[in-house]
């Protein structure tokens, strides 16, 4: 199989590039399925007695991460004829939606500032969430189905910072939850409760957004279709979690201590920061190319009208 390079006009083998790829996610399946069944082992284990919403929702998502983990992993390994599943759109979906309830998953069952009891649910969890964010760059970045140019990294260089801002936030949130559930906060005037209730709404705010961002991304096939509007909303999330952030991780807040709140805000302002640059300099690129086609076209109507 061979595809032609727009660049350079050369004919290449994707043959072996494919194999790489291929095993690359192999290990990556193999790894989101393994970590999510020592973590659904253990949380079952963990909860026979007595279980609540927060850990049959972590059962859950173990659950279906570990099954879907199974079936993508056969199909990369042993699949002989056309595979509709890996390297697809349907794959990067699943993985989407598998990071964010890991995402949400995280904050409930190591959320509250306190230690884990059990090592292998929190080491675990975390080892399907990172897993899956990986392979979702991986998804993102070549798909053994669509040529290098078709790719939507390249087609929206944005998507993986919009999806690291998105799980991060909503780590953020979710964790923020669990803290407000094990705290009881019921006073609004508490100032703790104060700060908790604006990391959950800064957290729930963002991830809608971006996620809302990811989905029109997916949408259009144009990389700079939504660039203004990328451009103000993430210029509006630099500023909410720059105000933000010393109320969340100072004195008196649920991101105080060293955990998941206070790393996953950092890594938010961060993301946001960084997508902000980029959105800045490709629009001050999409200026520039569009003054610099308004002026040929100008330079070119004087000519013709010289001549005339």
């Amino acid at each position: 199989k061979e595809i032609k390079n727009k660049n350079t006009g050369v004919m290449a083998s994707t043959d072996s590039s494919e194999a790489v790829l291929t095993h690359m996610r192999l290990q990556y399946w193999g790894a989101i399925a393994v970590c999510s069944a020592i973590t659904l082992g253990s949380l079952v284990g963990s909860t026979k007695f007595y279980r609540t919403s927060n850990d049959k929702f972590a059962i859950s998502t173990a659950a279906i991460s570990m099954s879907f983990g199974v079936i993508f992993m056969f199909m990369s390994k042993w699949s002989v004829s056309q595979n509709h599943l890996n390297g697809t759109k349907l794959e990067l979906g699943f993985l989407l939606t598998n990071l964010l309830f890991w995402a949400i998953t995280l904050g409930l069952i190591s959320g509250g500032g306190g230690p884990v009891e059990n090592a292998n649910i929190y080491y675990f969890s975390w080892g399907s969430f990172i897993s899956t964010l990986l392979l979702t760059i991986n998804v993102m970045q070549v798909s053994p189905n669509e040529t290098d140019d078709q790719s939507i990294a390249k087609r929206h260089s944005r998507l993986t910072k919009w999806t690291t801002l998105c799980a991060s936030s909503m780590i953020m949130m979710a964790s923020t939850v669990t803290i407000w559930q094990q705290v009881n906060c019921k006073s609004p005037l508490d100032e703790f409760c104060k700060r908790s209730a604006l990391a959950i709404g800064l957290g729930a705010s963002v991830s809608f957004f971006a996620l809302m961002i990811l989905i029109l991304d997916f949408w259009y096939k144009e990389n700079n279709k939504l660039l203004q509007i990328e451009s103000v909303l993430v210029f509006l999330i630099v500023v909410a979690y720059a105000i933000s952030i010393g109320y969340i991780t100072g004195d008196d807040a649920p991101g105080t201590s060293i955990g998941n709140v206070y790393y996953a805000t950092w890594v938010a302002l961060f993301s946001s920061a960084s997508l902000a640059v980029e959105c800045m300099n490709e629009f001050l690129e999409l200026v520039k190319k569009n003054g610099n086609a308004a002026a040929r076209a100008i330079a070119g109507t004087n000519s013709g009208e010289e001549k005339a």
